[in-house]
Parts: structure tokens; C-alpha cells; sequence
């Protein structure tokens, strides 16, 4: 079934495919960027934060001479916050990178093809006659 028939349009020609494509794969590395630089900064700064924060609790609770239940469950609170923090790096950078890499070979593949396909088509254009028409294999 034709393209027109399918969706009552012409197919659009492989520049705006090819341009479409490199729009896309562009917003995504955004994402990933975002998501595999920003993210993990970001993180760093909670970890150095909250060791921080675990470190002062320490200190004041033995200058108490005893800890009271109050820097305990500080303590463990800021300790739960790390496991989540290590957990956000597992689940949200490491897909990110993953993905990443997936996406620089899905780019490469793809335009390369739209532009292979943009040069022949160029290639093509080139050994028309002034009549429009491609020359003939064999033709003398």
C-alpha cells in the first residue's frame, strides 16, 4: 500500500526524514546529557551534603556524652538517604550512559543511510540530460 493511500499524504522527501531524525536524536541527547552529567553532579553534592550532615550529628551527639534518641534517628535518616542516593545513581545514570551509547550507534546508522541516500540522489540528478531523464545503461 502507497504511502498517499495509507495516510491521504505524499511521502516527504528524505531531507525532511533526514532532518526530522537529527531534530529528535538531538532533544534526546539533551535528555541523556541531562541525565548522565547533570544528574550525577547533582548527586555528588547530596553525598558530600549528607556526609556532612552525618559527620556533624557524630560530633555533637559525643560531646553529649551520649547519644539521645534524637541523633539516632538523624543518623539513620541521613543513612537511608545515602542508600537512596546510591540506588538513584544505580537506576537513573547507569540507564542513561546505557542508552546513550544505544543511541550514538542508532545516529550513526541512521544518517549515515539518509545521507548515503541524500548523495545518491544528488549523484542521480548529476548525469540527467537537459531533458530531465537519467541516461539509459548502455545507451550510446
Amino acid at each position: 500500500m502507497c504511502y498517499s493511500e495509507a495516510f491521504g499524504a505524499e511521502l516527504p522527501s528524505i531531507n525532511v526524514f533526514y532532518n526530522e531524525i537529527k531534530e529528535v536524536i538531538s532533544s534526546l541527547e539533551c535528555v541523556f546529557w541531562i541525565n548522565g552529567v547533570a544528574l550525577p553532579i547533582i548527586l555528588c553534592a547530596g553525598f558530600g551534603m549528607n556526609i556532612g550532615c552525618l559527620i556533624m550529628i557524630r560530633f555533637k551527639g559525643l560531646k553529649a556524652q551520649g547519644e539521645s534518641s534524637t541523633h539516632r534517628l538523624l543518623q539513620g535518616l541521613v543513612v537511608c538517604d545515602l542508600l537512596i542516593m546510591v540506588l538513584s545513581v544505580y537506576s537513573d545514570v547507569e540507564p542513561a550512559i546505557r542508552a546513550r551509547v544505544s543511541l550514538d550507534k542508532i545516529r550513526d546508522t541512521i544518517l549515515g543511510d539518509c545521507e548515503a541516500v541524500i548523495n545518491l540522489r544528488a549523484t542521480i540528478e548529476s548525469y540527467k540530460d537537459n531533458n530531465g531523464r537519467a541516461f539509459e545503461i548502455g545507451a550510446n
